[in-house]
């Protein structure tokens, strides 16, 4: 699960370097739920510094290459993404499903 803003520190980029490692090591990641200022980093073309990496292609490259859902918190996309459809592999996701998806994980990491 993400929380951190792309732009408040350096905590969205460690979980992306988190995901990746996890990936590298051969462990299997996803979903990842994205909410509060995380579902920010759903926008494209936004980096936290210049010449940083973009977070949302980032992440994107990495679900689609490892078959795993970006999913962001249905109510914090509608509070502060402006308006119009995300697209694949990020979608919107309720907390229930969010907690269905708990129940299949063995582990739980947040950022």
């Amino acid at each position: 699960m993400v929380t951190a803003s792309p732009w408040g520190g350096s905590l969205a980029a460690t979980a992306l370097r988190f995901a990746r490692a996890a990936v590298a090591e051969g462990h299997a990641v996803g979903p990842v739920y994205f909410r509060g200022e995380g579902v920010y980093q759903v926008l494209s073309g936004r980096q936290a510094d210049p010449g940083s990496e973009d977070l949302s292609s980032a992440w994107r490259a990495l679900a689609e290459s490892q078959a795993f859902e970006l999913l962001l918190c249905s109510a914090d996309a509608a509070r502060r993404l402006p308006p119009g459809p995300v697209t694949a592999p990020w979608r919107e996701a309720g907390l229930g499903e969010w907690f269905g998806c708990l129940a299949d994980a063995d582990r739980v990491v947040s950022f």
